[in-house]
């Protein structure tokens, strides 16, 4: 953790240094009594300083959520943490940053990009129906639609931990208020999509 307290994100959509960034996303989770979100905030992005990597005179953090899933594991396990609070924090950890490629139905009209995921109810179906696939262990014990609103709450402390602005080349290319609006529009399908499975 201590290599987080001066390190620089050097990138266009952050404005602090990584452990500010990392204390305001954790002031940011909305539900207070959920302690298990509130250590993965803590946590979310610890692995950026390990996967850090040049590219167009910025850093990128490819697999960082992966990287700071694996460093939580360890500290709350020499911590004694129970493997059901492990798995459960390390899981918030590793998916925090799954919805940076989705995109508002009203900006894919006329873009062949297969990395956006257009936000609608087939393909949240699709996330709910991975999700439940891969953790088993999770679902059975926790409810889904807790398990979903609070992975969209650390989305959101996140994304409000970041610059207002995005910019590159003196232009605005992004903003905190249309990433918010992406996670706001994918918590209304995600609501339709549990209430199917329930």
């Amino acid at each position: 953790l201590a290599a987080t307290l001066h390190f620089d994100q050097r990138n266009p959509h952050h404005c602090h240094n990584l452990f500010t960034h990392t204390l305001i996303t954790v002031d940011g989770i909305a539900n207070r009594e959920e302690k298990i979100l509130l250590i993965a905030a803590f946590f979310h992005d610890v692995g950026k300083t390990k996967v850090a990597m040049e590219k167009a005179g910025r850093l990128v953090f490819y697999g960082h959520a992966t990287k700071s899933s694996f460093i939580a594991a360890q500290v709350l396990k020499d911590m004694r943490y129970s493997p059901e609070e492990i798995e459960m924090i390390t899981f918030y950890v590793r998916h925090h940053d799954d919805f940076i490629s989705y995109a508002l139905p009203s900006e894919c009209r006329n873009i062949r990009n297969p990395y956006i995921t257009v936000i609608n109810e087939l393909n949240i179906r699709k996330y709910v129906s991975q999700m439940l696939d891969k953790y088993p262990n999770i679902f059975a014990k926790q409810d889904l639609r807790m398990v979903m609103m609070n992975l969209l709450n650390l989305c959101t402390a996140d994304i409000k931990a970041q610059a207002k602005y995005v910019y590159m080349n003196n232009v605005i290319i992004d903003s905190m208020e249309h990433k918010l609006s992406k996670i706001y529009a994918i918590r209304n399908v995600m609501e339709i999509v549990i209430d199917a499975y329930t």
